[in-house]
């Protein structure tokens, strides 16, 4: 009887620590690195000549503050009339593969009217 009292108690001890070890959560950290794109706007300005009208040149810089890399990053720049939010104008831009820490220039143009107010918004995208 002693013997069958000891194997349980040694096969229940033996479970415990298997449990333990066999548990499905995690005490690592699962942080996975990402890439983090940002813009900044650089120069602007409204110009006109003869054979285009009025237009829209902007110059932005486009760069990588996460921790991986961004293949394949698109910014899409839109120009927006102020007061109606139309879109008057907007542009896809191939700005290339940005490892963390990278940076890239991009030039856009845009078809304007004269006399209109205008803004504009930048989205960018990878994968």
């Amino acid at each position: 009887m002693k013997k069958i009292i000891f194997a349980l108690i040694t096969i229940s001890l033996l479970f415990v620590f298997i449990s333990g070890c066999s548990s499905s959560g995690s005490s690592f950290n699962t942080y996975l690195p990402k890439p983090n794109l940002q813009y900044n706007l650089l120069t602007q300005e409204g110009e006109w000549s003869l054979t285009k009208g009025c237009y829209w040149t902007a110059e932005f810089q486009v760069y990588n503050s996460g921790d991986a890399a961004a293949k394949n990053v698109y910014a899409h720049v839109q120009l927006i009339k102020d007061g109606n939010e139309a879109i008057r104008d907007s542009q896809n831009i191939y700005v290339g593969n940005l490892n963390p820490g990278e940076s890239s220039t991009i030039c856009v143009e845009l078809d304007r009217d004269c006399d209109e107010k205008v803004s504009y918004k930048v989205t960018l995208t990878h994968g």
